[in-house]
């Protein structure tokens, strides 16, 4: 009896593992997102240079994140984008999530 209902119930939590491990991933490739952001506005208002705040932003985003820097009346906006599509053993490329973020920061006087 007992082999038959761990043998139904065994699939059934293999995928919530899965499933609760992607969204752990999830939630720390968003958490990176809003630190590029806010670390290359930071960067980018105290104006150091366009490598500066690119190098900060390869460093601190997840792989392949796409970032742009805008800004109007002494204010800069950066804003970071990334997908992130995790791979799972045997089951493969799970769907991928859009994620982004966007920071602001003061452009301080020269």
């Amino acid at each position: 009896m007992v082999t038959a209902e761990a043998a139904l119930v065994l699939p059934v939590l293999i995928c919530v593992t899965v499933g609760l491990a992607w969204l752990v991933l999830i939630a720390a490739a968003q958490v990176q997102c809003i630190d590029a952001a806010r670390e290359a506005a930071r960067l980018q208002a105290r104006g150091e240079g366009a490598g500066v705040v690119a190098e900060a932003v390869s460093r601190l985003a997840p792989r392949g994140a796409r970032w742009v820097v805008s800004g109007s009346d002494g204010l800069v906006v950066v804003s970071v984008h990334a997908e992130v599509s995790p791979v799972v053993p045997l089951v493969g490329r799970l769907p991928g999530v859009d994620l982004a973020a966007d920071a602001a920061a003061a452009e301080e006087p020269q």
